[in-house]
């Protein structure tokens, strides 16, 4: 998990001043907005192993992204980033 809140679109716009940061380090990676309830969550995955996700949030903490684990419940609602932000996405 890479955010928090309650705006899904702000979510979306967070991952792309994020990825803005380091294109390099976030080159294949796909940004998703989980929906759990009232909040909103920027997560990226899913990951093979938790050592390559440690791996990759020592990589972000690098660029100053702090990054949890996070895991989602069958109930969540996630789309990519993309859905959420309309015309913008093109640019990511």
């Amino acid at each position: 998990q890479l955010a928090e809140g309650s705006d899904r679109s702000a979510l979306g716009t967070q991952f792309a001043s994020l990825k803005s940061r380091n294109r390099d380090l976030f080159d294949g990676i796909t940004g998703y907005v989980a929906q759990s309830g009232s909040a909103a969550r920027l997560v990226i995955g899913p990951f093979r192993t938790a050592g390559d996700a440690d791996t990759f949030a020592e990589d972000l903490e690098s660029v100053n992204v702090n990054a949890r684990q996070w895991k989602n419940s069958d109930s969540d609602l996630i789309v990519p980033v993309a859905s959420v932000l309309g015309g913008i996405a093109a640019i990511i």
